[in-house]
């Protein structure tokens, strides 16, 4: 879900998806410089651009998200739609996406640009259908503690009480 260029690691996915011995298929969103890399890969279907009521029913029928990106995200907004969707997330070691996503619990982590340290996630996630299932009733519990309005309303009075109690 999101831009299709290079720093967004779609490379990396593309090469380890061919070392993923499952049957099944991989949806990719999105549209940018590297979109034309979806073209006649097995396996692989493009969805382009998408409304953001088909990226949720989308996220709400997958298996796990795959977020490989090989940059420093500021904020992985995409992992927090998908722990709202109780989607497991397999990203990359790297940034807020390590932050986010606590190995073995909301989904698994891989090293940044390794395609087969991915495969090898996404190969036993396949493998491991009621581990990932855990994982996503984790991400969604994580969600609803630290990601919902009420959560966030409740965590800016919090700053404004210490603010006011140190005056």
């Amino acid at each position: 879900m999101g831009r299709l260029s290079p720093e967004k690691g779609l490379s990396t996915l593309l090469e380890a998806w061919q070392q993923v011995p499952a049957q099944v298929q991989l949806k990719v969103a999105g549209v940018g410089p590297q979109a034309h890399l979806l073209n006649g890969v097995n396996g692989v279907m493009a969805l382009g651009a998408l409304p953001r009521d088909e990226v949720v029913q989308t996220m709400q029928g997958a298996y796990a998200l795959v977020m490989p990106s090989l940059w420093h995200e500021t904020f992985g907004l995409v992992i927090v739609e998908a722990y709202a969707a109780g989607l497991p997330v397999i990203a990359s070691r790297l940034g807020s996406m390590a932050e986010l996503v606590s190995d073995g619990e909301t989904g698994l982590l891989f090293d940044p640009g390794n395609p087969h340290d991915l495969a090898n996630k996404m190969t036993w996630a396949l493998s491991h259908p009621d581990e990932m299932a855990r994982m996503g009733q984790s991400a969604r519990a994580l969600y609803e503690k630290k990601f919902t309005a009420q959560a966030n309303y409740r965590q800016l009075l919090a700053i404004y009480e210490q603010v006011l109690a140190r005056s």
